[in-house]
């Protein structure tokens, strides 16, 4: 089995907008100086987003960063969609991207089967006596 097959991660998302279908970036197009940034950059959101009372600059900056996080991924929209597009269009848009992203670089399930296709229980598990020490 290969550890990693490129052509899987290769894959464009995209989003409709006004009937009309839109590539975003492709995620391989990030370098990871590029996903080391984004995600500062969502965490400084998520900072943000947690304050109870948060002030005008506080708003502000939130606005900018999901505004500079839109245009990262916004791929082929052209400039003209991207204006019309309302601000929580935008992040709907983002947090689907970072979302197709995230379980694009999931790791595959790696529990046991058996070959009829039922899940095992693992050597040593808290249902199972197989493996488990004896004791005398």
């Amino acid at each position: 089995m290969a550890l990693l097959n490129i052509s899987e991660t290769e894959k464009i998302e995209t989003v409709i907008i006004d009937e009309k279908e839109y590539n975003l970036a492709s995620f391989d197009d990030f370098s990871p100086a590029d996903g080391f940034r984004l995600k500062k950059t969502a965490a400084r959101i998520a900072v943000l987003a947690e304050k109870d009372d948060p002030s005008d600059k506080d708003i502000a900056e939130v606005k900018a960063l999901t505004d500079e996080m839109f245009l990262e991924v916004a791929g082929d929209i052209p400039e003209e969609t991207r204006k019309k597009l309302k601000p929580g269009a935008r992040q709907r848009i983002v947090t689907a991207f970072f979302l197709a992203f995230a379980k694009e670089i999931a790791p595959k399930s790696t529990e046991l089967r058996s070959p009829s296709g039922q899940e095992k229980q693992s050597p040593g598990s808290s249902d199972s006596t197989e493996g488990a020490p004896s004791t005398g």
